[in-house]
């Protein structure tokens, strides 16, 4: 049999990637990516950083280095985040052929007051765009999938089933699927983005108007997306 075009001289292996907040992001082999919390780790120190700012006098010299400590810190914030992001997506582009992940648009996410900060830290656009360009580069498949529904769909059948956050665990009435909520909706995203690849050979596009990703900018939480 003739192999599938989007899978000459890949690597067999596929994934589900479902990105989150207690860990950067869960894959469908079961695996897990760490969450290093780059601005969290560093918040005191730039509140205090930013602190001895405010108290500096205007115009003075104290003030300037005081305003060089700070962008220190979020230079440092940034650079951290760009390596991880880097060396997580290159481990993937080695591993799988196609990575499907959900079609978050982010900066509506942003909106949410209590999840910003931490949306922004984790830095899903930075990690979904690296993703994207290292696939084309290395000719992988990166393809995006409706993110409705996907941990109260069943990865087995398809059933859809209303679930509640507090419902950890997925049990399907149809087919009688038991498997851990998350587990079950990165097995999904993976199933959606196989059958899109097959029916149509090509990335699954966003919604139209909207930036790829929905990147996000925060250029005053010294946060970057």
């Amino acid at each position: 049999m003739e192999a599938e075009p989007w899978r000459s001289g890949r690597p067999a292996l596929d994934t589900g990637i479902d990105v989150g907040l207690s860990t950067f992001a869960y894959l469908s082999t079961g695996e897990a990516i760490a969450n290093p919390r780059f601005f969290r780790t560093e918040e005191a120190a730039l509140a205090r950083a930013q602190r001895k700012l405010a108290k500096a006098p205007m115009g003075t010299k104290e003030r300037a280095r005081k305003r060089k400590v700070v962008a220190r810190i979020h230079e440092r914030i940034a650079n951290r985040r760009k390596t991880f992001i880097e060396q997580e997506v290159s481990k993937l582009i080695q591993r799988f052929g196609l990575l499907a992940v959900e079609a978050l648009v982010v900066r509506n996410m942003m909106h949410n007051p209590r999840l910003a900060k931490s949306i922004a830290d984790a830095s899903w656009s930075l990690f979904f765009k690296h993703l994207q360009a290292k696939a084309e580069e290395a000719g992988r498949q990166v393809a995006r999938v409706n993110p409705a529904y996907t941990s109260q769909t069943c990865s087995a059948c398809r059933h859809r089933q209303p679930m509640p956050l507090s419902v950890r665990v997925y049990e399907c009435p149809q087919c009688g699927l038991v498997i851990h909520r998350d587990h079950n909706a990165r097995k999904h995203i993976l199933a959606e983005a196989i059958k899109a690849v097959g029916r149509h050979s090509r990335v699954i596009p966003e919604a139209p108007g909207l930036e790829p990703w929905g990147v996000v900018t925060a250029h005053n939480s010294g946060l970057s997306t």
